[in-house]
């Protein structure tokens, strides 16, 4: 039985740009920093053999975002500015208590934002990309409504963009 998410990964060709990102502009706080190399049961679990790669954890609330960055195989570069719409995990969501100051912060530190954040509804939200391309969601909900208004809202502008 599913009890919750544990953690989202994300593998990079540069480790230490992403961490100075997640970790250092955004504030997720490192819980592990961690080698592989000659485990066979890593190795199985990720389907490379012989793999070697480093591995960092951050906490993000109750979840973590764990960064690999292999030498061995060598993963691909990111796919630029690779669409919402295509197939594969799209976004994660951060969920933001000021939306508007960490817009600020983000945009001063020349963070690309998809569009300035825009109320949908029961929720602010925006898009950015963090330094491999990688969607991420930026969500403050607003406290006079539930949460549970999202998918209509989310429905009803879904609509509006089909119908043209």
């Amino acid at each position: 039985m599913i009890r919750g998410i544990h953690h989202v990964s994300i593998s990079t060709r540069d480790l230490e740009r992403l961490l100075s990102f997640y970790r250092d502009l955004l504030g997720l706080e490192q819980v592990l920093d961690t080698q592989i190399a000659d485990n066979p049961s890593f190795d199985r679990v990720v389907g490379l053999p012989g793999a070697r790669a480093r591995g960092v954890f951050l906490q993000a609330g109750n979840a973590y975002i764990e960064f690999w960055q292999y030498s061995a195989p060598v993963g691909k570069a990111p796919i630029e500015n690779r669409p919402a719409c295509d197939a594969g995990l799209t976004h994660m969501c951060f969920d933001i208590e000021d939306l508007a100051a960490t817009y600020e912060k983000l945009a001063q530190a020349g963070v690309l934002f998809l569009s300035p954040p825009q109320h949908l509804g029961s929720v602010i939200t925006c898009y950015i990309r963090d330094p491999d391309g990688n969607l991420i969601e930026l969500r403050q909900g607003i406290k006079e409504k539930s949460t549970l208004e999202i998918a209509p809202d989310v429905l009803a502008a879904s609509q509006a963009v089909l119908s043209r």
